[in-house]
């Protein structure tokens, strides 16, 4: 909700049983059936309020996917958009969620073998730092595919603009 006295934006979320301001404090507002997993897997994700809104759109990204991987009905119709403090409402995070998802599953693949490996004592150290070279190679070259992407000039989002600005126009 927008206060035009104030200049204030509140978000609220509703159930059957309450209503209740999502305040700064809690950068994610999360409904649904996997909320209070996705919560759960978001909350250590987010150290403080104040993290930049590609960090929050990750997290949020990344949580949405584990919540519809782990939490049974979840996802069927999932939805993630962002508001602005201007009351600005946009859906960033489309952009960003398919190269967030496969690289969670690169990494987390990555990671769990690294971790099992640096556990065994017995595991050469040589073939360690191999797995933790092959976990490297794995993050550089998913910035670097990142990079790229986000240099396109041609992103779904630029049409997105370019639509509404020529419906615009028409009208």
């Amino acid at each position: 909700m927008w206060c035009e006295d104030n200049k204030r934006l509140a978000l609220y979320q509703s159930s059957e049983e309450y209503l209740v301001e999502v305040s700064d404090a809690e950068p994610l507002a999360v409904t649904g059936t996997g909320a209070a997993f996705a919560r759960y897997v978001a909350r250590p994700m987010v150290p403080h309020p104040q993290m930049a809104l590609h960090d929050v759109l990750t997290v949020a990204v990344y949580a949405m996917k584990e919540a519809k991987e782990n939490v049974p009905g979840c996802g069927i119709a999932s939805e993630l958009l962002t508001i602005s403090k201007d009351g600005e409402i946009g859906c960033l995070g489309w952009m960003h969620s398919s190269q967030v998802e496969q690289f969670a599953e690169s990494f987390a693949s990555g990671i769990r073998h690294l971790f099992v490996e640096t556990c065994d004592i017995d595991a050469p150290e040589k073939q360690v730092r191999e797995r933790f070279d092959q976990m490297w190679t794995i993050i550089e070259a998913t910035r670097s595919y990142l990079k790229e992407q986000r240099e396109k000039p041609s992103s779904f989002s630029a049409l997105i603009d370019h639509m509404v600005k020529r419906k615009t126009k028409e009208l």
